[in-house]
Formats: C-alpha cells, sequence, structure tokens
C-alpha cells in the first residue's frame, strides 16, 4: 500500500464480495480479502490480515482502518470491525456527490434547445420530476457495476446530460467546420434521442438498501430493446409524426452502442449520440469517480 494513508472510524459498509485465505497455506498475504460498498463507495477492496469470524456477503458492518491505495487503486486496511446493529440504509447505496439542482437546471436547458413543440412536449412529459418514469429516471444508476459508469443513484441523470451536451456540442463543431456539408443536422432530433437514449435504464436496473444489480428486464432485455419500446411508444401516442421521422429517430437509441448495437449508427445524429455515449463512458468508467486513473 502507498504510503499516504487516512484514517476511516466507524463507517458504515455492506459486505459485497468476501475471500479467506486457505488454512495452512503458504501465503503471506492478508487472511481475508473483502469488497465493501456505502453511500461514497460502489465497491472498496478491503484487506484483513487477521482470521475473520462471523461475517457473511450482504451482512452490514461498521469498519475502522487505514485508506490508501495499493496498485494504484483504493485499498482498505481493516482495523476493527463488528455486525452492525443499527444504521441508515441510505448510507449503504453508493449515491451521486454533486448539485442536484444543478443537474435540473442543466437537464431543463437541454429540452429548451428542441425547438420541436411535438418533440419537446414529449420529453417534457416522460421526464416531468412528478412521474414515476421522471423519478426513476432521476434516481436510477447508469450501470450496476463500480467497473463501468456513474455505478450510483443519481448516475443515469448525470450521464445522460453529458452525452446529450457533448453530442450537442459537437454537432456544433461540425457545422461550424463544415457549414455546407454537415448544417444538415437535425438538432432537435440529436437532442431528443440524446436525453432518451438510456431511458430503458429506469426499468433494467434495481437498486435498495442491498446494493444496484439488474432486474429482470435487464437481464433478458437489455436497456437498448426497453429504451426503444418507450421512445416509440411516446412518439406514436403523441402522433403526427411520418413513419421516416419515426425510424430516423429510434434508430439514434437502438443504434447508440456503435458496433456493439445490432445495427450501428447510419446518419450523423446517430453517430454523433454514438461517440457521445461512448467518450461519456470511457471518461467516467476511467476517470469518473469512484474510479481514479492509473497514470
Amino acid at each position: 500500500m502507498n504510503a499516504k494513508t487516512d484514517k476511516l472510524e466507524n463507517k458504515i459498509f455492506r459486505i459485497t464480495g468476501l475471500q479467506e485465505s486457505k488454512p495452512g497455506g503458504l501465503s503471506r498475504g492478508p487472511k481475508v480479502r473483502l469488497t465493501l460498498q456505502n453511500k461514497a463507495y460502489a465497491g472498496l477492496a478491503a484487506i484483513s490480515w487477521n482470521e475473520l469470524s462471523g461475517f457473511a456477503i450482504g451482512q452490514v458492518v461498521r469498519v475502522s482502518g487505514d485508506l490508501g491505495k495499493y496498485q494504484e487503486k483504493p485499498q482498505l486496511q481493516i482495523k476493527s470491525i463488528v455486525q452492525a446493529d443499527s444504521y441508515d440504509a441510505t448510507d449503504l447505496v453508493p449515491t451521486y456527490s454533486g448539485d442536484l439542482k444543478a443537474l435540473e437546471a442543466r437537464l431543463q436547458a437541454c429540452i429548451a434547445l428542441i425547438k420541436h413543440e411535438k418533440l419537446r412536449r414529449i420529453v417534457t412529459t416522460l421526464l416531468d420530476k412528478g412521474t414515476e418514469l421522471g423519478k426513476k429516471f432521476r434516481l436510477a444508476p447508469a450501470s450496476p457495476a463500480d467497473i463501468s459508469h456513474e455505478p450510483y443513484l443519481h448516475g443515469l441523470w448525470q450521464h445522460t446530460l453529458e452525452v446529450t451536451e457533448f453530442a450537442h456540442g459537437m454537432a456544433l463543431q461540425a457545422m461550424r467546420m463544415r457549414p455546407e456539408e454537415y448544417a444538415s443536422i437535425n438538432i432537435c432530433h440529436l437532442v431528443f434521442a440524446g436525453l432518451l437514449h438510456d431511458i430503458g435504464k429506469t426499468t433494467s436496473y434495481e437498486y435498495g438498501n442491498d446494493g444496484i444489480k439488474f432486474a429482470l428486464a435487464g437481464r433478458l432485455n437489455g436497456h437498448l430493446i426497453e429504451g426503444y419500446a418507450i421512445m416509440r411508444d411516446a412518439l406514436l401516442k403523441e402522433g403526427g409524426f411520418t413513419a421516416t421521422e419515426i425510424d430516423r429517430l429510434l434508430h439514434i437509441v437502438a443504434s447508440h452502442h456503435g458496433a456493439e448495437s445490432d445495427n450501428p449508427p447510419r446518419t450523423i445524429e446517430a453517430m454523433l449520440v454514438h461517440k457521445a455515449d461512448s467518450i461519456a463512458s470511457q471518461l467516467g468508467s476511467t476517470y469518473g469517480k469512484p474510479h481514479e486513473s492509473s497514470f
């Protein structure tokens, strides 16, 4: 572990992983390796040089120890660990640490970019904070695992805005660079689909006191299909769109994983949303919280 350490005192965690060294083994390593989760950590590696008994995955514990780094990743050396008799369940679920009011202001600014009345009305209705879907959109994580991007509550909200803002910024830059060739970029389609590209994650994940994991819809269908269905239903319910308009809008959502999608992006709007999603996801999973760059 690196020299610089911080003290953690009596912090609440849920044990999400536990591995004990084999009795009588020759290894001089830690006796127990754990993975811990709470509001601040989606998955914190922890070690104990002493044998631990009576602990199991899923158990809530109070931990004190030295937090440093091992191989450039956070690692906690446990000094004491006891079962937690009382605790606030909200302290166990990884949660966005930023300003939610700022996220709301950015969301409304993105919606305002959609000048097409029907499309703006659909997004406003779907993401209204008073609706069940709007609440889920603001609360859901962007992914269920600490190895991916924004694996914490409100992460989907944060990620969606980053993708939409990236895509919009790239579209404006492209139009400045080649005004004659790229002037046809449909900003309304791009922003509309950017805001809804991951809306399927509202049904794909479960999150509560026991952490963040895939729901049945996520395991069976995946968020691309779930999101495609939500957007298609909304467009048909609103009405007044041609088949071509609907197909082009749905294509942006269906292709936003690029080569990993059933069909790769075939329109400039779809390409921009895909690239924005890729950039935002890679930045978040490599450099964003709870991750730290190893360089």
